[in-house]
């Protein structure tokens, strides 16, 4: 893997340009070990952290600002129980959980994090008559009207469901001790195609819409999550794949914010070849605002935020 790398993103001088500029890479073995299957940001308690999972499931945090030395390992208990696959941060009645999902058997495990950085006794959701939660390569935890939805599909079968996440009166029956008080439902059922890939989910105002690749037949979709989940996502931009350099060979596409939300996305090669995205209002395209060559073989990028400063971590 390469040397863990962070890159500080910033408004260029000229309209429609960004700087991007590395700031910091790791040297030696630490403080970022290597084999972290799933790395994402999480704000605990107002303080921006990283937090970073194994094979096993087993965690680190590291607190990350916004000059040297910017990303510093601090005390946890962090634990999703299993391995996992997919690996989601969100917030749901105030608190910040994590969302793990294990494809092959298909739980959806949701795990509060305490201000101590420890996890706390989880929510597990599991279904295996239709529809069934195994099989997933999108787990995607939304906001739709001030109310969390989980959005998966699956590349292999073309599966696309919604389920709604409530925050209930008292745990569900049967529930260990400690178990938060949540209900997760399915609301909506539906088909796709085949082999999309490349999810990189944005909001424009209240708005949910996502960015997504099929590599079967080269397309290149926007998507717009409807207000109304019961009646799932309608296309709003289709066969956008002439604005992109090579689609079939972006190995990440990565969503993050600038200028108090607005959306982009960065877009990335195993070679290096590295372009920053801004979408456009119509959702009929986007902007390249930057471009340069990165580390090479990253198989992660985690954008975050401390205070003002963006940053992105190529791991």
């Amino acid at each position: 893997m390469p040397n863990p790398t962070l890159y500080r993103v910033t408004d260029g001088a000229k309209r429609d340009t960004l700087n991007v500029k590395e700031v910091w890479s790791q040297s030696g073995a630490t403080p970022l070990a290597a084999g972290y299957s799933q790395i994402v940001p999480l704000s605990v308690a107002g303080q921006p952290y990283l937090l970073a999972f194994d094979a096993k499931g087993e965690g680190s945090a590291f607190r990350v600002s916004s000059k040297a030395p910017w990303i510093e390992p601090v005390a946890s208990k962090l634990s999703l129980g299993a391995p996992a696959d997919i690996v989601e941060p969100f917030i749901i009645g105030m608190n910040p959980y994590l969302l793990a999902y294990s494809a092959a058997k298909g739980p959806m495990t949701f795990i509060p994090i305490a201000n101590d950085l420890s996890s706390q006794p989880s929510y597990t959701f599991s279904r295996v008559r239709p529809p069934a939660t195994s099989g997933f390569t999108v787990t995607k935890p939304i906001v739709i009207n001030s109310l969390v939805y989980v959005l998966c599909y699956s590349y292999t079968t073309g599966d696309v469901d919604i389920f709604s996440l409530s925050v209930t009166a008292t745990p569900q029956p049967g529930s260990k001790p400690g178990t938060p008080p949540l209900l997760m439902l399915p609301v909506w059922v539906h088909q796709w195609a085949k082999n999309w890939t490349r999810f990189a989910f944005f909001t424009m105002g209240a708005e949910n819409f996502f960015f997504k690749i099929n590599m079967g037949k080269l397309n290149v979709n926007i998507d717009h999550v409807l207000d109304d989940p019961t009646l799932g996502t309608t296309e709003v931009g289709t066969y956008l794949q002439d604005q992109l350099d090579d689609p079939k060979n972006i190995d990440i596409a990565q969503p993050f914010t600038m200028n108090g939300g607005d959306p982009y996305f960065v877009a990335y090669k195993k070679s290096g070849s590295t372009g920053w995205y801004r979408f456009h209002g119509d959702c009929q395209g986007w902007t390249k605002e930057a471009e340069s060559d990165t580390v090479k073989g990253a198989t992660q990028i985690v954008p975050y935020q401390v205070g003002d400063d963006r940053f992105e971590l190529f791991y």
